[in-house]
């Protein structure tokens, strides 16, 4: 990767910054000034109405949990917008803004039936915008775990990232990307679970790569299993499977040899197996516990 590309993410930081003007001076910080001087960043502040305002294509965050926002909406009818939202121009209409940090607040405001909003106004390509909205996101509002590695993914798929300059540059563990993004390989609706928070990312990552997914995920929900239990459970449907598969690929008994089998099953009331071939084989008893194995020794005559 590029030593600019490299840059880049810090300078973003420094632009979405509470500081990136002193309040005393109204002057650009230092970290705002090397950002400046990095990215050729111009930086304007406005006013601009609610209805010249749009969500960027670009944008971590999916989803906006209606609850949340009528709480954030009392907010701002009680104390204002305090920090603007950071926007773009929206390509090919001069007079409409992408909203690159903060749809949330320009939801809430719209239930608190404001007309205008503080912007700061960016000129960004669309690989700023997606990195500004995620250092935005997860530096101030907790994105669910599927936004998250969403964003990561297209980080990493459409801008040439390895996972090692993105894991350096947000401050987070190179194991945690990968992780993250691995919970995109789920099924839709275990991907749902989680977006939801029904279901955390450590259980939902107990069930990458098995061909049941949904249902486990269903049942870690309904009995409220932790994640070892989750893993005890994914590892046991997997051996269950295999004793299956295994089971099916036993050669079948003719149908002479399956009907004394299953005589021999209704006389004892316990599995049996039966195998033979060319005049040899073996029969093999089943039981569970001691009471079965004194009755199946009554019915032996022992």
């Amino acid at each position: 990767m590029s030593s600019s590309k490299k840059r880049l993410g810090r300078g973003l930081a420094a632009l979405l910054s509470e500081d990136f003007q002193s309040e005393a001076t109204g002057a650009p910080s230092a970290a705002a000034a090397q950002a400046r001087a990095q990215g050729s960043v111009v930086d304007t502040h406005r006013e601009v109405a609610i209805d010249r305002l749009e969500p960027s294509p670009f944008q971590a965050r999916r989803d906006f949990p209606e609850a949340s926002l009528r709480e954030l909406a009392q907010s701002i009818q009680a104390s204002g917008v305090i920090q603007p939202l950071v926007v773009r121009p929206t390509p090919g209409d001069s007079e409409r803004f992408q909203i690159i940090a903060g749809e949330r607040r320009w939801r809430a405001a719209q239930h608190a039936a404001l007309h205008s909003l503080p912007v700061r106004v960016l000129p960004l390509n669309d690989q700023q915008c997606l990195e500004a909205g995620l250092i935005e996101n997860t530096q101030r509002e907790d994105l669910n775990a599927i936004d998250e590695a969403s964003a990561y993914a297209q980080l990493l798929r459409d801008f040439g990232y390895s996972a090692a300059d993105l894991a350096s540059q947000l401050g987070k563990s190179r194991p945690y990307i990968a992780n993250l993004v691995r919970l995109l390989d789920l099924p839709v609706e275990v991907q749902q679970l989680v977006a939801g928070g029904s279901l955390s990312a450590g259980h939902a990552r107990a069930l990458i790569g098995h061909p049941q997914a949904a249902a486990l995920a269903q049942q870690v929900i309904e009995r409220g299993l932790s994640v070892r239990q989750t893993e005890a459970l994914v590892a046991a449907s997997k051996a269950e499977g295999g004793s299956q598969a295994a089971q099916a690929a036993k050669p079948a008994l003719d149908p002479d040899s399956e009907a004394v089998r299953r005589s021999l099953e209704d006389f004892l009331g316990l599995k049996v197996e039966l195998k033979h071939k060319r005049g040899r084989g073996r029969v093999s008893i089943y039981f569970n516990d001691g009471d079965q194995f004194q009755a199946l020794l009554t019915k032996l005559g022992s």
